[in-house]
């Protein structure tokens, strides 16, 4: 039941959740990467050549024009910039599937804990069945940055730990309401405390919107959230989204350029950041073979921003702690593996968690990446406002070991489990 997507040869990048709409206007989007800061006079002569200035980001020398792409080459030499290409724009983030809790399963139960006591199969994983919660379960002092498609802000679960300063990237909103459920998902993983219980369930949670209801996101609207992230001084960043990039194709390297800065500007400002491995089943170790999986025989694709410096890469594992049917996995790409589910039969083979209106169970390595955004919430809730190598550090040198005593191309350093943290 793997998913696989019909791609571009082009290849911008895709989100876990499919293909890119291809912008056919006679004007479109284009990142422009500078050497240092973008020059005094670059707006007016990038207007010379058909170009407007869309926006600017200082913290990491990045801009937007729109413009015509017959010109792309003319914009490339203005002095100052390093790369130009064009901005992609991505399908929604989903899960592989979705099955939302319905009133039988839900019958018979009710009070604090209900449901993570029967699903919470994942979630006991990774917390010694619980005993971490008599730990550590964070503060509001802490806060996760949700980077995805917005939060159900009156979930009964996640309620209490919304802290103020959400915020939405997407034109035409004006609030990080959560109209897909894949952000709610992954923000009840982290920190619901309701009927559900997540990894850290007192930790403070922030949601920065990329996604819309319908349609996709710019690359632009990602990379201002991470930089917004940062700048508001956020303890963890979860990114649960991905996708590929050609980086033999000097036209569409430019937003991976623009990523590793956005990252690198958020590791620095004191953010871990932590991102899924991706669906497809394929192996990101080499970036020439990855490339013929795309049907393109010489060229080098890799994964964004999974594998990118200054990230925590995760994959998934299912029930029997094996790694997931879908989950990507690699030689010194993943990082450690998390549960993320795998199709089965019944919801228990999923990952439970808050979604609008009610739960869901999910699978998928979005439902990896926010357990390990969890513990390293706890972690600075309990050690405080160590750098983010150092948190990194603790969670991969406390993980439990799943191929052998060392390092596993499918499950990196291995199973997170915060109570080795303790224990």
């Amino acid at each position: 039941m793997r998913r696989l997507f019909c791609l571009l040869l082009v290849l911008p990048l895709l989100f876990w959740g499919g293909v890119p709409e291809v912008q056919a206007q006679q004007t479109q989007d284009f990142i422009v990467v500078f050497n240092n800061q973008m020059p005094a006079n670059f707006e007016d002569a990038a207007l010379e050549l058909g170009f407007v200035l869309v926006d600017y980001f200082e913290e990491v020398a990045v801009a937007v024009v729109r413009g015509a792409p017959g010109n792309l080459a003319r914009l490339k030499r203005l002095p100052g910039v390093q790369h130009a290409g064009p901005q992609s724009i991505f399908a929604a983030p989903q899960a592989m599937d979705v099955k939302v809790l319905e009133d039988e399963q839900l019958d018979g139960l009710a009070g604090p804990g209900d449901l993570w006591m029967v699903y919470g199969w994942d979630i006991k994983r990774v917390t010694g069945d619980g005993a971490t919660y008599e730990w550590q379960t964070g503060n509001h002092d802490v806060v996760v940055g949700i980077i995805d498609t917005g939060i159900d802000f009156s979930h009964p679960d996640l309620v209490a730990n919304i802290v103020p300063g959400s915020k939405t990237f997407v034109p035409g909103t004006t609030d990080a309401w959560d109209e897909n459920g894949h952000g709610t998902h992954v923000a009840g993983t982290i920190a619901a405390n309701g009927r559900f219980i997540g990894v850290a369930p007192n930790t403070g949670i922030r949601a920065y919107r990329v996604f819309g209801a319908e349609g996709g996101a710019a690359s632009s609207w990602i990379i201002a959230a991470l930089i917004a992230a940062a700048n508001d001084g956020v303890d963890v960043i979860n990114m649960s989204l991905g996708g590929y990039r050609l980086l033999t194709d000097r036209d569409h390297v430019a937003d991976t350029v623009a990523y590793m800065r956005a990252i690198s500007y958020a590791v620095n400002s004191g953010a871990v950041v932590v991102v899924s491995a991706g669906n497809d089943a394929w192996s990101l170790t080499n970036p020439n073979k990855l490339a013929r999986e795309f049907g393109i025989k010489n060229g080098a694709v890799v994964n964004v921003p999974g594998g990118l410096p200054g990230t925590i890469t995760v994959s998934a594992t299912d029930v029997n702690d094996q790694l997931s049917s879908y989950s990507n996995y690699g030689q010194g790409v993943i990082d450690v593996t998390a549960p993320g589910g795998d199709f089965g039969p019944t919801i228990f083979y999923y990952c439970v968690s808050t979604y609008p209106g009610g739960w869901a169970g999910m699978i998928g390595t979005s439902m990896s990446a926010p357990k390990v955004s969890g513990i390293a919430a706890l972690i600075r809730a309990e050690h405080g406002d160590i750098p983010p190598a150092q948190v990194v550090n603790m969670i991969k040198n406390n993980t439990d070991k799943l191929d052998g005593n060392g390092y596993s191309r499918y499950y990196g350093w291995g199973m997170v489990n915060a109570y080795n943290l303790i224990r």
